[in-house]
């Protein structure tokens, strides 16, 4: 047989899959490239690569040609977790502070506040072995966490010093003595705070697998700090804690807290001198709690500013491509002097409707606009009612 080429058959070009749509960038046009992030990857490492591919890519680009992100969903993860790292930093200093001003002493300061550190490092071993990632809520437990796994270390060490100033015993002898007081308290305390977080981790649905890690962190880390109360706090306490130190700071601290006691006694007393009073208070407290409860509106998430708008626009039916594309641009052109806006991007027909186009608006940092988001999207709103 004769050989058939293509030619013979097909008129063969190089070109577009179509060309009913059409992209802008602000007024020039442009190509829109979408990359989607695959279930179980790292948002800022696939964005960090993207990124240096078209550096790469960029140096073979005709004269004239460049390229931007301007829609990129992680500067949005990435302030935020920046903005959890120094939250984390801000509650690990003020936590150390508290217990300073409680303990009056460096010495007996550093011996819980290692086990912020401790528990932390622990808990992220935990976290790697079960495969969970650094993710917001996982740090927002860390934070959280702070807070909850000093408790158990500051028992132990008040504990611990009281019997040395009172029963004037050894740092060893004390140690020792108030742990067999208060093992099982520590052991009911940890318990009780892990079994409150617990059970998120089980929860099915959205909300489980929102909020499994942010429970396991938690729980993992009130667990770990409950040990390390058990066995290094006691340790420490025995070889750094020295009594008889009293210094002014001390005694001006331990005025105030006198005069906190005997204002709570007083309030005891007179609680329990008039119960059914009390009593009334008590379920008073309880049933108003519930009624706030059920009047407080309830949502799966608060809505965030992310720094970019979405809009879909639906022409006429049976409107044309370039029909859509000017209406596309005289409606950008009636906001495209908002300030707070960093670029503007339009994509008609982009999901194969001639009379659809996808419109998006990127915003500038946080720090630079003082109107959020929806602040924005009520202005913008008004603009195309007029």
């Amino acid at each position: 047989g004769s050989l058939v080429r293509l030619r013979d058959v097909a008129r063969i070009e190089l070109g577009a899959l179509q060309y009913s749509s059409s992209a802008f960038f602000g007024k020039d046009p442009t190509v829109v490239l979408a990359v989607y992030q695959m279930p179980g990857s790292n948002a800022l490492d696939l964005q960090q690569r993207v990124k240096d591919k078209m550096q790469e890519l960029s140096q073979r680009f005709p004269k004239g040609v460049h390229y931007a992100m301007h829609y990129d969903t992680t500067r949005f993860v990435s302030a935020s977790m920046h903005d959890v790292l120094i939250t984390l930093g801000e509650a690990l200093v003020l936590v150390v502070a508290v217990v300073f001003i409680f303990l009056q002493s460096w010495r007996t300061t550093i011996i819980p506040t290692i086990a912020i550190p401790v528990s932390l490092i622990a808990t992220l071993a935990i976290m790697y072995m079960l495969g969970f990632s650094l993710n917001m809520l996982s740090l927002l437990g860390m934070v959280l966490a702070i807070g909850l796994v000093v408790d158990d270390a500051i028992v132990v060490v008040e504990n611990i010093h009281r019997h040395m100033e009172e029963d004037h015993m050894s740092p060893m002898q004390a140690a020792f003595n108030g742990m067999r007081e208060i093992a099982t308290a520590i052991v009911a305390m940890t318990i009780t705070l892990a079994a409150v977080f617990a059970p998120l981790a089980f929860t099915g649905g959205l909300t489980g697998a929102l909020f499994r890690e942010f429970a396991v962190t938690l729980a993992g880390s009130v667990v770990l700090s409950g040990l390390i109360a058990m066995t290094i706090t006691p340790m420490m306490s025995a070889r750094l804690l020295k009594a008889g130190q009293h210094g002014r700071f001390q005694r001006i601290v331990d005025g105030t807290f006198s005069r906190v006691e005997r204002v709570y006694e007083r309030a005891v007393t007179a609680s329990l001198r008039n119960r059914p009073v009390t009593l009334i208070i008590v379920v008073a407290l309880v049933a108003l709690t519930g009624f706030m409860f059920t009047k407080t509106s309830t949502e799966l998430a608060p809505e965030e500013d992310q720094g970019f708008l979405l809009s879909l626009v639906t022409a006429p039916r049976y409107a044309t491509s370039d029909y859509t594309e000017t209406y596309v641009n005289q409606m950008l052109g009636l906001v495209r002097d908002i300030p707070e806006t960093r670029a503007q991007f339009s994509a008609v027909a982009f999901g194969g409707a001639t009379n659809s186009a996808f419109v998006g608006f990127a915003f500038k940092d946080w720090a630079d606009r003082k109107r959020n988001s929806k602040e924005l999207q009520a202005d913008i709103t008004a603009r195309l009612a007029k």
